[in-house]
């Protein structure tokens, strides 16, 4: 039983949902993630789910910890803490980024929009999760058909869509420690996994493309990234925000955009550098991703049968969510890739997203 005056957390993971409308997000993406919590936080978790006691006996072997789930009692949330609106929808929205990214343009009204002609467009809600609500604008298309597409989606940045090659990010814990890491996306720009080549040193030059792109154009992002930081610390934040970046190739030479959005909340990188930070130990090397689960009525038992063996590996979800969640780490990258390749052929029935 927790203590009456112990504050349970909610992980709110639709948290654009819950900032910008108001509204409490879908149960099936709390729950996909929710569990993170349990191995993260020692407060109890609040949740509707009823997690199974041989998952709660896992989570309690791995952490040493008895986890808690209550229904009951004062709830914070814990993705991001949705007081102080009128500042997390500032720093949230993407509409932030435009005096830091010339090529993005807010769009109210299709005349908003000034397409370059051979030029593909991403248009995306300004309030939403990241690889949800766009749409990929054509040479060509009449601006009636934008027009239809602000009728039912509100406003839209538009910006270039670039033939994107790695995604990144730098999570500002405080004004004095900074991490950088790779995040692995789909086609879809939907999240799959964070990794951190080298945990000792998570700046740029660990990153695994790092050495693809020339000096002036690492220190040129590294100037226009100082300049975000002072922005939000003028907005009062001095940390506990992340800077989306990608690199992409154009006309055959690899470049940076330095910013796609901030998130001003906890992000899924967040969480693996914590989880680095709990389970990696002298490891140097970390990989936290999503896999899809097999088609087997025990998820979780047929793949803890499976994978206790594996060292460095960490299964953290409960066999009845979204995606299976495993963290792996390793002393370098080339035993930490030859892991994965073993848990690969461990579980041929699951879907691996991972590449890098």
């Amino acid at each position: 039983m927790k203590s009456s005056d112990s504050k349970a957390v909610r992980v709110n993971a639709d948290y654009e949902i819950a900032l910008f409308s108001g509204k409490t997000g879908p149960r099936i993406i709390n729950e996909s993630i929710e569990f993170l919590a349990l191995f993260l936080d020692e407060r109890p978790l609040y949740s509707q789910k009823s997690y199974a006691p041989e998952y709660l006996r896992h989570v309690e072997e791995l952490t040493g910890r008895t986890p808690e789930v209550t229904l009951d009692g004062v709830v914070e949330n814990w993705w991001g803490p949705l007081t102080d609106l009128p500042k997390e929808q500032r720093l949230n929205s993407k509409e932030v980024i435009i005096p830091f990214s010339p090529d993005t343009t807010l769009v109210s009204v299709a005349e908003d929009f000034h397409p370059q002609p051979v030029t593909r467009y991403l248009l995306k809600s300004p309030y939403g999760m990241s690889g949800q609500n766009f749409h990929i604008w054509s040479p060509g298309t009449p601006l009636e058909a934008l027009s239809q597409i602000l009728a039912r989606s509100g406003r839209l940045i538009a910006e270039p869509l670039l033939e994107r090659h790695r995604d990144f990010s730098h999570y500002v814990l405080s004004p004095d420690e900074v991490i950088c890491y790779q995040n692995l996306v789909d086609a879809r720009f939907q999240y799959k996994g964070t990794l951190f080549s080298d945990l000792r040193n998570p700046t740029v030059a660990s990153l695994s493309f790092f050495s693809e792109h020339e000096s002036e154009c690492w220190a040129q992002f590294l100037r226009e990234f100082a300049l975000i930081r002072d922005f939000v610390s003028e907005e009062g934040v001095g940390g506990g925000y992340s800077v989306d970046s990608f690199s992409f190739v154009s006309q055959g030479k690899s470049l940076i955009r330095t910013i796609t959005e901030i998130n001003y909340r906890k992000t899924m990188g967040l969480m693996a550098w914590l989880l680095s930070k709990r389970f990696a130990g002298d490891d140097t090397w970390s990989l936290f991703f999503l896999v899809r689960p097999p088609k087997v009525l025990d998820v979780f038992s047929f793949i803890q049968r499976r994978v206790e063996k594996v060292p460095g590996l960490f299964y953290l979800s409960p066999g009845d969510t979204r995606f299976e969640v495993f963290f792996l780490t390793a002393p370098s990258a080339v035993i930490g890739w030859a892991r994965l390749a073993e848990l690969r052929s461990l579980l041929p029935g699951c879907e691996f997203p991972v590449e890098v």
